[in-house]
């Protein structure tokens, strides 16, 4: 995303990714999301998930439950440390086409 951040920058690369993904009815989220002007040229491209600095720093599981837990978005505390005791999906194609 460091591409957007420069001033009157072209978003030539960044453009076809998102065309690409909204032809493919695929989820498209940006990474290195660190300022409002990032945020707003991905906005103008359509609908954008995106992480980054701007939203918040990272921070390790343990941190995260207690941040979701301090505003109820656990739904119990059995579920939550089963949730971050699993590991990630990065099946990419192979583990979408096993969901199947």
């Amino acid at each position: 995303m460091r591409e957007l951040a420069e001033e009157g920058c072209d978003p030539k690369l960044i453009q076809p990714i998102v065309s690409l993904g909204k032809g493919l009815d695929l989820p498209i989220t940006a990474e290195g999301i660190e300022s409002s002007n990032v945020l707003q040229s991905l906005q103008s491209m359509g609908k954008v998930k995106g992480q980054g600095f701007l939203y918040r720093r990272p921070e390790d599981a343990r941190a995260t439950r207690a941040r979701l837990a301090e505003r109820n978005m656990l739904a119990n505390r059995a579920q939550a440390a089963s949730a971050a005791d699993t590991p990630a999906d990065t099946g990419g194609a192979q583990g979408r086409k096993a969901a199947r």
